[in-house]
């Protein structure tokens, strides 16, 4: 039987050491290359990636395992972020969607 709170919850048994590593999220970024591309695998929900040589630029890879580059970026004098499609890893490779990126930057 599961110990449970007065208010019907489970109770958090982990030691104060195992609750510190708990992190919901990390934002990752690694130096993209065509084969650590085709190494990503799909998922249950869909899931990105950053690049580290060009900040903004990421692959997002869908349920489906469609791999997709997107730039985004917020400009100074907006209050939102702008992003943009820049291809299907099938179509462009990832120097090709550096120098797209890159483009929207200037």
């Amino acid at each position: 039987m599961k110990e449970e709170n007065t208010n019907g919850s489970p109770v958090d048994t982990r030691s104060p050491d195992q609750k510190k590593k708990r992190i919901k999220h990390v934002e990752r970024r690694v130096r993209f290359s065509d084969t650590y591309i085709k190494s990503l695998k799909p998922r249950d929900k869909p899931y990105s990636v950053g690049d580290s040589e060009v900040v903004g630029l990421r692959i997002y890879v869908e349920i489906s395992g469609t791999k997709t580059f997107y730039y985004a970026y917020k400009p100074l004098s907006e209050k939102n972020w702008v992003r943009y499609k820049i291809g299907n890893f099938n179509i462009i490779n990832v120097i090709q969607a550096r120098n797209k990126a890159k483009k929207y930057v200037s």
